[in-house]
C-alpha cells in the first residue's frame, strides 16, 4: 500500500458510529469503497476526455476528486458515477474498519499513523482485481436495470409483458447501494431497499447530508426496510406493510446476498419472492461460482452456498422464462479493454416468472 503525498486533514471524517463494521454488515463497506474507486475513475476520464455537459455533471464532486488514487486499472467503459459511495466509505466507521482488517492481513502495519490518511487511499489494500470485480457487477448491474425502463424492444404482447410496467424495484440486500438516487428510473417507480437494520440506519444517516451535497438524478420514491431476509414472514409483511402490491408486475436485484444464504434458505427465499410476484415480473440474483479450495481466499470462509448452474435455483421456484446468465467474462467483453482479465468467479442470471 503507497500512501505517500496522501495525508489528508482526519477532522474530514464523519463520525458515524454505527454497527456496521462488524459481520456480514461490513461487506457493504467493502462494496461502496471499490464504487467510490469506479466513480474517481470515472470523474477522472471525463475531466480529461469528457463534453462540458458531462463535465458539469461531476462539478459537485470535484472537491472530493483524488488526484493521486490508483484507479487507472478500471477501464472507461466500467465507470459509473457514485458519489455518495465517498460519503459512505471515508468515515470513523469505515477506518476503523480498514484498521480491524489491515491488523489481519498486515500484522506489521504502522496502525498508529493510519489516522494521517484519507481513507480512500487506505482501502487500497484491497487488490484491484476486487475493485475490479466490484466495478464491473455494478456497472451490469446498472445497465441491466435501466434496460429494463428504457428499452421498448422487450415487450412480449403474447404474455402482456411490458418493461414500463416495473413500477415497484426490490433490492433486496441493498447494502450502500444508491441506484434509488443515481440510476434513470422513471419518477413513478417505487424501489424499495431490505437489508440489515445497522445497514439502513447507517445509509440513511449518511444520505440526509451527502444528497445536499449530490443531487439525486431521480424523483422515483425510495422506501427503506430494516429486516432480515432469513424470515420471510418478518420481510414480506415489512414489504406489504410498507405499500408492496403482489398483483403489480415487479423487478428484483439480489446483489451479494445469495452466497451467504444455505441452500435451504436460497429456495425459501426465491420461493416467497415468486409467491408475491404477479405474472412477467423479473428477477437478477448474483452468485458465485464453485472454487477449488487452494484457490478460496479468506472471504469464501464466510461463504455458504456457492453454484456454477444458478439457473437451477430460479428453475427451481418458477422463474421458467429468459433466463439468461451472464458472467464477469462477457461483462468483461461488455464494459473492459484489452488490459482487464477476469476469471468467470461470479454469475449475474436474470428470469421471468410465469405464474
Amino acid at each position: 500500500m503507497n500512501n505517500s503525498d496522501n495525508n489528508q486533514n482526519s477532522s474530514t471524517i464523519v463520525n458515524s458510529n454505527s454497527d456496521i463494521i462488524n459481520g456480514v454488515a461490513r461487506t457493504s463497506l467493502f462494496v461502496s469503497a471499490g464504487r467510490a474507486y469506479t466513480t474517481n475513475s470515472y470523474v477522472r476520464n471525463i475531466l480529461a476526455n469528457g463534453s462540458d455537459e458531462e463535465k458539469a455533471r461531476i462539478v459537485e464532486f470535484l472537491p472530493y476528486f483524488q488526484e493521486r488514487l490508483s484507479d487507472s486499472f478500471i477501464p472507461p467503459k466500467a465507470g459509473i458515477y457514485d458519489p455518495y459511495s465517498f460519503y459512505f466509505s471515508t468515515t470513523s466507521d469505515a477506518l476503523e474498519l480498514i484498521k480491524k482488517t489491515i491488523a489481519k492481513v498486515d500484522p506489521d502495519y504502522p496502525l498508529a499513523d493510519i489516522n494521517k490518511y484519507n481513507p480512500m487511499y487506505l482501502w487500497s489494500f484491497i487488490s484491484e482485481s476486487a475493485h475490479l470485480r466490484v466495478a464491473f457487477r455494478t456497472k451490469y448491474i446498472d445497465h441491466f436495470i435501466e434496460s429494463q425502463y428504457n428499452n421498448s424492444n422487450n415487450n412480449d404482447s403474447n404474455d402482456n409483458y411490458n418493461n414500463n410496467q416495473f413500477k415497484q424495484l426490490i433490492i433486496l440486500g441493498a447494502g450502500l447501494d444508491t441506484r434509488a438516487l443515481r440510476l434513470n428510473i422513471p419518477d413513478d417507480t417505487v424501489v424499495y431497499e431490505l437489508d440489515l437494520l445497522e445497514v439502513i440506519e447507517y445509509k440513511k444517516r449518511l444520505l440526509v447530508e451527502a444528497t445536499k451535497v449530490f443531487t439525486p438524478k431521480t424523483k422515483c420514491k425510495l422506501v427503506q426496510i430494516p429486516t432480515d431476509l432469513r424470515y420471510p414472514e418478518l420481510w414480506t409483511k415489512s414489504l406489504l406493510d410498507a405499500g408492496f402490491q403482489s398483483d403489480r408486475q415487479s423487478l428484483w436485484v439480489l446483489e451479494g446476498l445469495l452466497m451467504y444464504l444455505t441452500e435451504s434458505d436460497i429456495k425459501i427465499l426465491l420461493d416467497t419472492i415468486n409467491q408475491l410476484c404477479s405474472p412477467a415480473s423479473k428477477i437478477l440474483i448474483h452468485t458465485v461460482n464453485e472454487v477449488p479450495l487452494e484457490k478460496r481466499t479468506l472471504i469464501f470462509k464466510e461463504f455458504n452456498s456457492l453454484t456454477d448452474h444458478p439457473e437451477n435455483y430460479l428453475i427451481e421456484s418458477g422463474f421458467t422464462k429468459d433466463i439468461k446468465p451472464i458472467s464477469y467474462i462477457e461483462i468483461n467483453q461488455m464494459f473492459g479493454d484489452d488490459t482487464t482479465k477476469l476469471s468467470k468467479s461470479s454469475m449475474f442470471t436474470s428470469a421471468s416468472n410465469v405464474r
